[in-house]
């Protein structure tokens, strides 16, 4: 059974955050039906029971140890985790979980960024931005962000919309597997002003 592990800002009845948790939650349940999924929380047994899954306390060094140990794929990000203005603390705490995924044998596989703006289907961003449908080639690209979950690029069966330099996907938010545009909600793999990173472990063992 594939196993993954979930890490944010979950289980202390943040909206956004809870939401971004169900959101990944559901997509890697939908992509991938019977995965086994962990969630780091601050309140794990409100969390089991509100999106039911397994789900450990995030500043237990065991309990997370643990988890990642027994885990196939590490997902980390949404709500600007990396980032000291809310507390230094949180910038330190996020750092020491990449530390021992490094330590388990996990390797960063992929990272993108999440830029806010105008709400914008990728239809009507592509006509804005003179693109033409095209077929997906994302020959290069580990993976793709698909209602806010990473997935590998060969999984994508959406459409395409290319020109300029950029490839956008039909995804929601719109995804850049190429390119980046300013002023629309959107996911890119380049970095814009203000953007939020999301970073992908794989466990990957000799």
């Amino acid at each position: 059974m594939a196993r993954v592990v979930i890490a944010g800002y979950y289980g202390y009845d943040n909206a956004g955050d809870e939401a971004i948790a169900e959101a990944v939650v559901y997509a890697f349940r939908t992509l991938a039906p019977g995965v086994h999924i962990t969630v780091l929380s601050g309140q794990p047994a409100r969390t089991r029971s509100r999106l039911g899954v397994d789900s450990v306390a995030r500043f237990s060094p065991t309990a997370v140890a643990r988890a990642l140990a027994r885990c196939h794929l590490f997902v980390f990000g949404g709500g600007s985790l990396l980032q000291d203005v809310t507390s230094f603390r949180s910038l330190l705490y996020y750092q020491a979980l990449f530390a021992l995924a490094l330590a388990l044998g996990f390797r960063e596989v992929d990272r993108v960024y999440f830029s806010d703006g105008r709400r914008a289907a990728a239809a009507e961003m592509a006509s804005e931005l003179g693109l033409a449908e095209v077929s997906p080639s994302l020959e290069g690209v580990p993976g793709v962000m698909s209602d806010w979950a990473w997935v590998p690029s060969g999984l994508y069966r959406g459409k395409a919309y290319g020109g300029r330099g950029l490839l956008l996907l039909d995804t929601d938010p719109p995804f850049f597997a190429r390119g980046d545009a300013e002023g629309y909600r959107r996911l890119s793999r380049e970095r814009s002003s203000g953007a939020e990173e999301l970073i992908v472990y794989e466990l990957r063992r000799a």
